[in-house]
């Protein structure tokens, strides 16, 4: 009896020592494993890094050999649009009603061509008063950022303290400033 519980406490250890044996095996293949997909990603990155540039003007990553653009930055920009006071607003409609007075044919004004709403039935000559202004500085820097390699976003805040944000310019977008006819 005696020796039949020794034989079974012998046969229960060495059950167990195997099962931690192929326990270890499976750990050092997945070290293994682990080990040579970091070194795979070390020469991608290492073969990535010797075919590509980056760009530090348009914030892209181009090809060395062809010049082509390969990612972008993904964040973009924001630019505040300020509401117009009162008189601020006041005058800006006196001013673009006098210049729109002084050529009434001129049907391509863009506060004409902000009037025409997708709804509308017939072709009238509503005119769009814009209410919000922006620092020159900033539209400045504005139209150099948009030069079609980024994103580039102005944000209004209204009177009662709500936002709203729109993209202006986009990869593959750039905005052209037309100066005023005089």
């Amino acid at each position: 009896q005696e020796i039949y519980a020794l034989t079974r406490e012998q046969i229960a250890a060495k059950e167990r020592a195997r099962h931690l044996k192929k326990l270890i095996a499976g750990m050092v293949c997945l070290g293994f494993v682990l080990a040579l997909s970091n070194l795979g990603t070390s020469l991608a990155s290492a073969i990535l890094a010797e075919q590509t540039k980056a760009n530090r003007d348009s914030e892209s990553v181009e090809m060395k050999s062809t010049g082509e653009i390969v990612g972008y930055q993904a964040a973009g920009e924001t630019f505040e649009v300020e509401q117009l006071e009162y008189e601020e607003r006041r005058e800006r409609r006196k001013l673009v009603s006098e210049e729109i007075r002084r050529d009434p044919l001129q049907v391509d004004h863009a506060h004409r061509r902000l009037g025409k709403s997708k709804n509308a039935m017939c072709e009238c000559q509503k005119i769009s008063f814009d209410g919000g202004k922006m620092r020159e500085k900033d539209l400045l820097v504005l139209k150099a950022k948009c030069d079609g390699s980024r994103t580039v976003n102005i944000k209004r805040k209204f009177r009662d303290g709500s936002t709203d944000t729109d993209t202006i310019c986009r990869p593959g977008v750039t905005i052209s400033v037309k100066g005023r006819k005089k």
